[in-house]
């Protein structure tokens, strides 16, 4: 999968044209610094959304799981694209990961 990189973006900041596409690219960042997990953009429906597929824990899952991000009110939520359910907000990257890391059993 490529991971697009527009010019003038970083790894801690979310693209200013398309915020959704911007917080999910912070979390790729995140996800694919962590040893049992991968993560890539697919297209679903038009709508952008995280691959994250669980890589080399022992004993994981060998689940693959597409994130959403989705505003709710005035916060920007991580989302599981299958169920619309809640992972974290976009400013809590560390309890994103955790909650990503402990459904896909990917703990080390």
């Amino acid at each position: 999968m490529s991971f697009e990189r527009r010019r003038g973006t970083t790894a801690d900041a979310p693209s200013v044209a398309n915020p959704r596409r911007g917080h999910l690219e912070v979390l790729c960042a995140k996800v694919n610094a962590h040893p049992n997990l991968g993560a890539g953009f697919v297209e679903r429906l038009s709508v952008v959304v995280l691959n994250v597929t669980c890589v080399g824990a022992v004993g994981g899952r060998g689940l693959s799981q597409e994130i959403c991000c989705d505003l709710f009110g005035e916060t920007w939520w991580f989302i599981w694209a299958n169920d619309g359910a809640r992972i974290a907000p976009v400013s809590e990257l560390d309890a994103a990961l955790g909650e990503i890391v402990e459904q896909m059993g990917a703990g080390s």
